[in-house]
């Protein structure tokens, strides 16, 4: 017979699927009553439950906030934390913005063309919490100015990211999918991104 309390502070790493969407999720045990879900603004969902509470039920209770969690995730996504604003871009800098960035687009546009995507018109812009944003009615993609200090593969997950929006304009299973067939590797440029962000 374990004694009181004894599973309360530990921590599990549990996931579910919802409509073909993966949510994973830490489940920490603590002397509440009701179970309890969070999401961080590091896209991290954290829910806390009572030990006498089974994992099962703990499952179909995130399951049922599935709509509401794919939501939270799909905004922070695109809801960096980036640090103060710079001062306004020189001549020179906005020149080699554009360059770099054009480049990465010509390279990446390929990879899309197959579904029917052409190429966008290129803006780019000092944002304060996106790193790229696609208009896809009007056939054109935001790019963050800030993007030109990032690592070359944070430059091409964004590209990547925002055209694959012509395609699939939301955070969908078929959006990942599509995304994971054209940059395998994405998930770790994204956290890549995420740890250096906060230092462009």
């Amino acid at each position: 017979m374990k004694p009181p309390g004894g599973n309360m502070g530990k921590e599990q790493c549990r996931q579910v699927e919802f409509e073909g969407a993966l949510i994973e999720y830490r489940l920490i045990r603590k002397p509440v009553k009701n179970i309890n879900l969070r999401i961080k603004q590091e896209q991290d969902v954290v829910v806390s439950a009572n030990e006498r509470v089974s994992a099962v039920r703990v499952d179909a209770f995130v399951l049922s906030k599935g709509p509401w969690i794919l939501k939270i995730l799909a905004r922070l996504q695109c809801q960096p934390v980036l640090p103060p604003m710079p001062a306004k871009m020189t001549k020179d800098e906005k020149r080699a913005c554009s360059q770099s960035f054009q480049a990465v687009l010509d390279r990446m546009i390929p990879h899309f063309e197959p579904f029917g995507v052409t190429m966008p018109a290129l803006k780019i812009r000092c944002m304060k919490s996106r790193w790229g944003s696609c208009a896809y009615k009007q056939g054109a993609i935001t790019l963050n100015s800030r993007l030109l200090q990032a690592p070359e593969a944070c430059l091409e997950y964004v590209v990547a990211h925002e055209l694959a929006h012509f395609i699939h304009p939301d955070h969908s299973s078929h959006f990942y999918s599509l995304l994971s067939h054209v940059m395998p590797d994405y998930k770790a440029r994204k956290k890549l991104l995420e740890s250096q962000g906060r230092m462009l």
